[in-house]
């Protein structure tokens, strides 16, 4: 499942820091330094190659753009390996979100 929407940095905030509240159990590595550690790295060429990968091939029949100013963040739902990965451009507002669950 994949959507792609509209909403503030801090909003974004507010819903993952509630999703990986419901299983901290799973998302133990999760911390609010990680939106500036996240930014931080994407300007490394590795990392940005990796993560424009990851993007493409989560989005793969639409043609969404992948800016390197974007953060990406996980979300474990599930121990049976449930979640979603998001990718949000703070300037814009512009978030998309890969869904995955068995």
């Amino acid at each position: 499942h994949v959507a792609r929407f509209n909403v503030s940095t801090q909003q974004l905030r507010a819903w993952i820091d509630f999703c990986r509240s419901r299983r901290p159990d799973l998302n133990r590595n999760a911390s609010q330094a990680e939106w500036q550690v996240n930014a931080f790295r994407n300007s490394e060429p590795e990392v940005m190659q990796y993560q424009q990968g990851m993007f493409r091939k989560s989005f793969p029949d639409v043609n969404w753009s992948y800016d390197p100013a974007m953060v990406q963040l996980s979300v474990t739902s599930s121990d049976r390996g449930g979640g979603f990965r998001v990718w949000h451009l703070g300037s814009t507002g512009d978030t998309y979100i890969h869904a995955w669950y068995w």
